[in-house]
């Protein structure tokens, strides 16, 4: 007779016994075996729980500041479409060739975004985070930002010569469209690992 459920554990002709008498001994050891399986897995499923949190933790500390410079960057695009090879970029080209004063907006524009790229994103003071994944997009959302802040900055300066200009247009084009998508991705990183403390986004 095999056992079918659980639920055999009650019957009077239990299957682990050579007659229909519960084998005491045979069921310790089953007690036993479950008892030390339970002991090993403890500390495995204490140890996940703590990385889950953890690695939300750190999800919520970098959740505004990626949100904000996604948000930054999609301003960036709409008020200077520098490199967008539309006509309204080739009236704001223009304006940012011969206006140093229109520059200067530029500079302003991106004050903020230059701030918030520069938080500090130091892995060794989250010693429990094990998401390399979740740290890689948010690490990637920072430094595509700064690269876009320190390119802006500089156009705002001028450049050389005027062959320069369509170069650091599309260059400032290409670095805001990454560091839009780069800070897209580490926000849906972010709320996936939000999740381990059941934090709705």
């Amino acid at each position: 007779m095999e056992v079918s459920s659980l639920t055999g554990a009650v019957l009077r002709c239990w299957p682990i016994g050579p007659s229909c008498q519960i084998d005491w001994e045979a069921w310790a050891t089953v007690a036993t075996t479950l008892g030390v399986l339970i002991a090993l897995l403890t500390p495995i499923v204490n140890r996940l729980r703590t990385q889950r949190r953890a690695n939300a933790l750190f999800a919520l500390h970098y959740m505004t500041n990626v949100s904000l410079i996604e948000a930054k960057l999609a301003a960036l695009a709409r008020q200077f479409p520098l490199g967008a090879k539309t006509t309204e970029a080739e009236k704001i080209e223009r304006r940012m060739i011969d206006e140093p004063e229109f520059r200067a907006t530029l500079r302003d524009a991106v004050a903020e975004l230059d701030e918030r790229s520069r938080m500090e994103l130091d892995i060794s003071k989250w010693p429990a985070v094990v998401n390399l994944r979740l740290v890689a997009h948010v690490s990637l959302a920072l430094s595509s930002a700064n690269d876009v802040a320190l390119t802006a900055i500089k156009i705002s300066h001028g450049v050389e010569t005027d062959d320069l200009w369509p170069e650091c247009f599309r260059l400032l084009h290409g670095l805001i469209a990454t560091g839009k998508r780069a800070a897209s991705a580490a926000e849906v990183e972010i709320k996936s690992a939000a999740r381990g403390l059941r934090i709705r986004i």
